[in-house]
């Protein structure tokens, strides 16, 4: 049997983030007694506390009522199948042949297990200590049942392409706009710098998969990779850390390839996406 707890570190995170919060919280409540303007400036005053008591208020009763959840959203696992710890195992079992999907739920940060109906029957928490381990068990028992197993392609939608599009010509324009108009050193190297990035981004990024009769052919903006299945080394699934969130993506490692090429966000959940490889070229 294997237990996964919620991380320490994130735990004293969200207790940090609270009390943070009610400071901001009880900084706003105190501007109208702290306040010496004139009567016509007290109402702005009033408003603005008010308007911070409401955001603030709101971000105080997410972080308690997240932080109240955590005790409760550790699991075990076994060779039967998987369980809130707080349930135990003979009220919580959930047994390995319940499940037949595993949904990734990206900002929520957590995988939830369905059942043949699509009704949700476990919520694991990104944050849970050795998520990864847990996935990899998750991945390994579990028999998906979905049509996109037998997907053969898997493409970024248009509204990638538009958006980063319209982040790197709209960063030009107002990169010479801003070197134009007095000051190229901002202009034409602070956001000519940002559009570099975008672009680079961009550029970088794997956009499609093909799964053809006997190779992979990876796309990019502007190039292809073809990848023979008998050069397939190992194939993962991973993280990217973004602001403290995890963005899961696929891994392919090819012979005589140092780095490995990434595949996220391509129409699919990641955890698919890799059984769909393993299944594929073993």
């Amino acid at each position: 049997m294997n237990d996964f707890e919620v991380s320490k570190n994130y735990t004293t995170l969200v207790r940090i983030s609270l009390i943070i919060v009610s400071a901001f919280l009880i900084l706003g409540l105190s501007l109208p007694f702290v306040n010496d303007s004139n009567k016509e400036n007290f109402n702005d005053v009033l408003l603005i506390t008010l308007l911070s008591t409401l955001f603030w208020g709101g971000v105080l009763i997410i972080s308690w009522r997240i932080l109240k959840k955590l005790p409760l959203t550790g699991v075990s696992v076994d060779e039967e199948g998987i369980w809130y710890q707080h349930k135990g195992k003979i009220e919580g079992l959930i047994y390995w042949t319940q499940i037949h999907q595993i949904k990734e739920r990206r900002y929520l940060q957590r995988l939830e297990l369905l059942d043949v109906n699509h009704n949700v029957l476990l919520k694991v928490d990104y944050q849970l200590h050795k998520f990864d381990v847990l996935r990899d068990i998750l991945n390994e028992t579990i028999s998906v049942n979905v049509s996109d197993l037998k997907r053969r392609h898997f493409s970024k939608d248009t509204l990638y392409h538009w958006f980063h599009l319209t982040c790197i010509v709209g960063f030009g324009v107002l990169s010479v706009y801003v070197g134009s108009t007095g000051n190229p050193l901002l202009g034409y190297l602070g956001v000519g710098a940002v559009v570099a990035f975008c672009l680079y981004e961009y550029l970088i990024t794997a956009i499609s998969l093909q799964i053809n009769s006997n190779y992979l052919t990876i796309s990019y903006p502007l190039a292809s990779r073809n990848i023979v299945f008998s050069d397939v080394d190992n194939v993962l699934i991973s993280d990217e850390f973004h602001n403290g969130n995890r963005i899961p993506e696929v891994w392919i490692f090819s012979k005589g390839i140092r780095k490995p090429y990434k595949l996220k966000s391509l129409g699919i959940d990641s955890n698919i996406l890799f059984q769909v490889l393993i299944k594929t070229v073993g």
